[in-house]
Protein backbone atom coordinates (compact mmCIF):
# COMPACT_ATOMS: atom_id res chain seq x y z
CA UNK A 1 0.00 0.00 0.00
CA UNK A 2 2.71 2.21 0.64
CA UNK A 3 4.88 1.27 -2.05
CA UNK A 4 1.88 2.53 -4.21
CA UNK A 5 1.23 4.72 -2.73
CA UNK A 6 4.54 6.66 -3.04
CA UNK A 7 4.35 5.48 -7.19
CA UNK A 8 1.09 7.22 -7.37
CA UNK A 9 2.52 11.05 -5.98
CA UNK A 10 5.89 10.36 -8.00
CA UNK A 11 3.85 9.30 -11.20
CA UNK A 12 5.06 5.90 -11.32
CA UNK A 13 1.82 4.38 -11.15
CA UNK A 14 0.08 2.97 -14.33
CA UNK A 15 -0.49 5.70 -16.65
CA UNK A 16 0.34 8.61 -14.44
CA UNK A 17 3.52 8.89 -16.59
CA UNK A 18 1.62 11.30 -18.49
CA UNK A 19 2.03 13.82 -15.08
CA UNK A 20 5.63 13.76 -15.07
CA UNK A 21 5.28 14.16 -18.83
CA UNK A 22 3.33 17.52 -18.99
CA UNK A 23 5.52 18.44 -16.41
CA UNK A 24 8.24 18.58 -18.49
CA UNK A 25 6.79 19.93 -21.51
CA UNK A 26 5.57 22.66 -19.35
CA UNK A 27 9.04 23.43 -18.73
CA UNK A 28 9.81 22.82 -22.21
CA UNK A 29 7.24 25.41 -23.20
CA UNK A 30 9.06 28.90 -23.73
CA UNK A 31 11.44 27.04 -25.84
CA UNK A 32 8.98 25.01 -27.80
CA UNK A 33 6.64 27.97 -28.44
CA UNK A 34 9.36 29.71 -30.92
CA UNK A 35 9.78 26.65 -33.13
CA UNK A 36 9.45 26.39 -36.65
CA UNK A 37 8.62 24.01 -39.31
CA UNK A 38 12.25 22.98 -39.41
CA UNK A 39 11.81 22.60 -35.55
CA UNK A 40 9.03 20.36 -36.03
CA UNK A 41 10.29 18.16 -38.71
CA UNK A 42 13.30 17.94 -36.12
CA UNK A 43 11.04 16.61 -33.49
CA UNK A 44 9.48 14.32 -35.80
CA UNK A 45 12.81 13.23 -36.13
CA UNK A 46 13.54 12.87 -32.14
CA UNK A 47 10.36 11.27 -32.05
CA UNK A 48 11.24 8.35 -33.81
CA UNK A 49 14.59 8.03 -32.81
CA UNK A 50 13.16 7.50 -29.01
CA UNK A 51 10.41 5.34 -30.03
CA UNK A 52 12.77 3.02 -32.06
CA UNK A 53 15.00 2.69 -28.76
CA UNK A 54 11.71 2.24 -26.41
CA UNK A 55 10.99 -0.74 -28.86
CA UNK A 56 14.08 -2.15 -29.04
CA UNK A 57 14.54 -2.15 -25.56
CA UNK A 58 10.84 -3.63 -24.23
CA UNK A 59 9.92 -5.36 -27.20
CA UNK A 60 12.78 -7.21 -28.89
CA UNK A 61 15.16 -6.87 -26.09
CA UNK A 62 12.53 -7.62 -23.11
CA UNK A 63 14.17 -5.49 -20.59
CA UNK A 64 11.76 -5.19 -18.06
CA UNK A 65 11.31 -1.09 -17.57
CA UNK A 66 8.66 0.33 -15.65
CA UNK A 67 6.25 2.62 -17.73
CA UNK A 68 7.34 6.08 -16.08
CA UNK A 69 11.31 5.10 -17.43
CA UNK A 70 10.22 4.16 -21.00
CA UNK A 71 6.55 6.31 -21.52
CA UNK A 72 7.68 9.51 -19.46
CA UNK A 73 10.62 10.96 -20.95
CA UNK A 74 9.65 13.98 -23.34
CA UNK A 75 11.58 12.57 -26.33
CA UNK A 76 9.20 9.67 -26.87
CA UNK A 77 5.92 11.83 -27.42
CA UNK A 78 7.62 15.44 -28.36
CA UNK A 79 6.34 15.48 -31.84
CA UNK A 80 2.59 15.59 -30.34
CA UNK A 81 3.11 18.32 -28.30
CA UNK A 82 5.04 20.30 -30.96
CA UNK A 83 2.34 19.98 -33.14
CA UNK A 84 -0.56 21.23 -31.09
CA UNK A 85 1.53 24.20 -31.04
CA UNK A 86 2.02 24.34 -34.53
CA UNK A 87 -1.65 23.84 -35.09
CA UNK A 88 -3.07 26.58 -32.71
CA UNK A 89 -0.54 29.04 -34.77
CA UNK A 90 -2.11 28.04 -38.00
CA UNK A 91 -4.44 31.26 -39.01
CA UNK A 92 -5.79 28.52 -41.96
CA UNK A 93 -6.46 24.83 -40.87
CA UNK A 94 -7.47 24.41 -44.77
CA UNK A 95 -5.04 22.02 -45.84
CA UNK A 96 -5.49 19.32 -47.74
CA UNK A 97 -6.20 15.80 -45.36
CA UNK A 98 -6.19 13.37 -48.33
CA UNK A 99 -2.52 12.45 -47.36
CA UNK A 100 -3.08 12.70 -44.00
CA UNK A 101 -6.79 10.08 -44.51
CA UNK A 102 -4.01 7.61 -46.62
CA UNK A 103 -1.35 7.69 -43.92
CA UNK A 104 -3.57 6.81 -41.22
CA UNK A 105 -4.72 4.12 -42.71
CA UNK A 106 -1.45 3.01 -43.11
CA UNK A 107 -0.79 3.03 -40.28
CA UNK A 108 -2.95 1.55 -38.66
CA UNK A 109 -2.16 -1.29 -41.52
CA UNK A 110 1.65 -1.12 -40.17
CA UNK A 111 0.19 -0.90 -36.78
CA UNK A 112 -1.34 -4.19 -36.92
CA UNK A 113 1.70 -5.98 -38.78
CA UNK A 114 4.08 -4.62 -36.05
CA UNK A 115 2.06 -5.98 -33.16
CA UNK A 116 1.94 -8.93 -34.88
CA UNK A 117 5.53 -9.31 -35.23
CA UNK A 118 6.82 -7.80 -31.69
CA UNK A 119 4.05 -10.06 -29.54
CA UNK A 120 5.79 -13.03 -30.54
CA UNK A 121 8.97 -11.87 -28.61
CA UNK A 122 8.34 -10.80 -25.25
CA UNK A 123 4.83 -9.77 -25.40
CA UNK A 124 4.97 -6.53 -26.01
CA UNK A 125 3.99 -4.95 -29.18
CA UNK A 126 0.25 -4.08 -28.17
CA UNK A 127 1.63 -0.34 -26.90
CA UNK A 128 3.48 2.47 -28.16
CA UNK A 129 5.40 1.77 -30.80
CA UNK A 130 6.75 3.65 -34.21
CA UNK A 131 3.15 2.68 -35.78
CA UNK A 132 0.90 3.98 -33.53
CA UNK A 133 2.71 7.20 -33.40
CA UNK A 134 2.29 7.17 -37.47
CA UNK A 135 -1.33 6.69 -37.18
CA UNK A 136 -2.08 8.84 -33.70
CA UNK A 137 0.27 12.10 -35.55
CA UNK A 138 -2.08 11.24 -39.06
CA UNK A 139 -5.14 10.98 -37.47
CA UNK A 140 -4.51 14.53 -35.03
CA UNK A 141 -4.22 16.29 -38.42
CA UNK A 142 -7.17 14.95 -39.88
CA UNK A 143 -9.49 15.74 -37.04
CA UNK A 144 -7.80 19.41 -36.16
CA UNK A 145 -8.63 20.31 -40.37
CA UNK A 146 -10.79 22.66 -40.94
CA UNK A 147 -12.83 20.73 -43.44
CA UNK A 148 -13.37 17.90 -40.54
CA UNK A 149 -14.93 20.61 -38.11
CA UNK A 150 -17.11 21.85 -40.39
CA UNK A 151 -18.21 18.52 -40.51
CA UNK A 152 -19.81 19.04 -36.81
CA UNK A 153 -21.18 22.00 -37.42
CA UNK A 154 -24.61 21.53 -35.45
CA UNK A 155 -24.32 23.63 -32.52
CA UNK A 156 -25.40 20.76 -30.37
CA UNK A 157 -22.69 18.66 -31.65
CA UNK A 158 -19.82 21.23 -31.30
CA UNK A 159 -20.87 21.79 -27.35
CA UNK A 160 -21.12 18.09 -26.85
CA UNK A 161 -17.29 17.84 -28.51
CA UNK A 162 -16.13 21.29 -26.62
CA UNK A 163 -17.26 19.92 -23.37
CA UNK A 164 -15.68 16.55 -23.63
CA UNK A 165 -12.48 18.55 -24.33
CA UNK A 166 -13.15 20.57 -21.52
CA UNK A 167 -12.63 17.57 -19.41
CA UNK A 168 -10.68 15.37 -21.05
CA UNK A 169 -7.85 15.53 -18.55
CA UNK A 170 -9.60 14.42 -15.95
CA UNK A 171 -11.16 11.82 -17.73
CA UNK A 172 -7.71 10.46 -18.18
CA UNK A 173 -6.89 10.48 -14.54
CA UNK A 174 -10.39 8.42 -13.34
CA UNK A 175 -10.76 6.65 -16.76
CA UNK A 176 -8.48 3.63 -15.80
CA UNK A 177 -10.26 2.75 -11.83
CA UNK A 178 -13.62 2.37 -13.68
CA UNK A 179 -12.45 0.41 -16.63
CA UNK A 180 -10.51 -2.08 -13.93
CA UNK A 181 -14.29 -2.25 -12.23
CA UNK A 182 -16.27 -2.50 -15.24
CA UNK A 183 -14.32 -5.51 -16.75
CA UNK A 184 -15.57 -7.74 -13.72
CA UNK A 185 -19.46 -6.97 -15.41
CA UNK A 186 -18.94 -6.73 -18.37
CA UNK A 187 -15.52 -8.26 -19.69
CA UNK A 188 -17.77 -10.03 -22.54
CA UNK A 189 -19.52 -7.20 -23.95
CA UNK A 190 -16.26 -5.82 -26.50
CA UNK A 191 -14.16 -3.17 -26.45
CA UNK A 192 -16.89 -0.55 -27.78
CA UNK A 193 -19.05 -1.18 -24.74
CA UNK A 194 -16.09 -1.01 -22.48
CA UNK A 195 -15.03 2.47 -23.86
CA UNK A 196 -18.96 3.64 -23.94
CA UNK A 197 -19.47 2.56 -20.32
CA UNK A 198 -16.20 4.32 -18.97
CA UNK A 199 -16.99 7.31 -21.00
CA UNK A 200 -20.49 7.88 -19.33
CA UNK A 201 -19.43 7.29 -15.99
CA UNK A 202 -16.16 9.47 -15.86
CA UNK A 203 -18.53 12.14 -17.29
CA UNK A 204 -20.71 11.94 -14.56
CA UNK A 205 -18.38 11.87 -11.94
CA UNK A 206 -16.64 14.62 -13.23
CA UNK A 207 -19.96 16.23 -13.65
CA UNK A 208 -21.21 15.72 -10.16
Amino acid sequence: MLASTVLLFTCGYSIYYFIALIMQYYCLLPILQKVNRGGLILSVVITIVAICIVTYIIAIKGIGVTLLLYAGPFPVWLAFFVVGIWIAKMKNRDYNIVFWILLTCIGLVLSYIESTMLLPLHGKGDGIKLSSHIYSFAIIMVLFSSKMEALFHNRGVNRFITYLGSISFSIYLIHMFYIMALKYFIHNSGWLVLFCCTLLFTSITIYI
